[in-house]
């Protein structure tokens, strides 16, 4: 009678990603899971939800979550954030506290460290964007600064543009995750739902191409979705500004603006979802959205009650 294998121990968690606006987490999630998911066009306060990225090795299931950056909060918009960022802290099993490597310590970093209240979970210093630095004692310096935010369980030097230290990164994760289970199918690589990753992709665009205030104070609604002919995707959204001399910037002249979005916003949907895009856009005013209460639940964020 042949022996059953012994049943595989599987290693698993999820790792926060944490630290506030413009230190690299979107950028360094797409190159721990291998490639893009969330927002990631070098500009601060670029992302506005929970993401997920999952990286599955032999042995390993490990669930990176990519929260908004931690920073005082301005509106109504950028508590709903801060909420959505802390609503993760109970469940990390190990945390990244990514900063700048190539500045000092800002308070904005003493703030996000204020807000990561002590926990069990081992939190990891991750000194980011050292690609521009030779090391040398500036580089040790900033880093020694950055250490004393409070304790870490470990430090690491990367850039996640250039790939260097993410091989030493993971080797920390990989030594502090528990035993568990697969909490996502073998396969997955995000848990992100195709309305919001449309909308995100659009935004993305508003971003890249767009100047000053005007990409921060849009949002994208996908109205409707369906594909109509076999193989083409006919999605419907349209893009919210909080004024009308935004609006008219967003349109452009001649619609021009918009044009230009609308077709970089579907190459990269036809590039991430692998089937033709048929991308229709239109542009409204949903005045002082980022301050109003049920226009950000319309809009899907958690608002702060009180």
């Amino acid at each position: 009678m042949a022996e059953e294998s012994p049943e595989r121990t599987l290693r698993s968690g999820f790792v926060l990603l944490w630290g506030r606006p413009g230190t690299g987490k979107s950028t360094l999630l797409g190159r721990l899971v291998g490639e893009p998911i969330a927002i990631a066009c070098g500009k601060p306060r670029t992302s506005r939800h929970r993401i997920v990225g999952v990286r599955e090795e032999d042995g390993f299931q490990m669930i990176f979550v990519d929260v908004p950056g931690i920073a005082p909060a301005k509106d109504l918009l950028e508590r709903s954030l801060q909420k959505t960022a802390k609503a993760e802290i109970e469940a990390a099993d190990a945390v990244l506290f990514l900063v700048d490597g190539r500045v000092n310590p800002s308070g904005d970093d003493h703030y996000a460290s204020h807000e990561l209240p002590a926990v069990g979970a081992p939190v990891i210093l991750v000194v980011n964007k050292i690609e521009e630095e030779e090391g040398g004692p500036d580089l040790d310096a900033r880093v020694a600064d950055y250490a004393a935010l409070r304790p870490f369980a470990a430090v690491a030097r990367i850039s996640a543009e250039g790939e260097e230290g993410i091989d030493a990164l993971l080797a920390e994760v990989r030594s502090r995750l528990p035993e568990g289970p697969q909490y996502y199918p073998e396969g997955t690589v995000t848990d992100i739902p195709e309305k919001l990753e449309i909308a995100e992709r659009i935004r993305e665009q508003c971003l890249l191409l767009l100047d000053k205030e005007v990409p921060h104070s849009c949002v994208v609604m996908v109205r409707s979705l369906a594909e109509r002919v076999e193989g083409l995707l006919h999605v419907t959204a349209t893009i919210h500004v909080e004024k009308p001399s935004q609006k008219a910037i967003v349109v452009g002249k001649g619609g021009e603006m918009v044009k230009r979005i609308g077709t970089a916003a579907r190459k990269s949907l036809e590039a991430i979802l692998g089937k033709r895009v048929y991308l229709v856009l239109e542009v409204a005013v949903a005045p002082r959205w980022r301050r109003d209460a049920l226009a950000l639940k319309r809009f899907g964020y958690a608002v702060e009650q009180g």
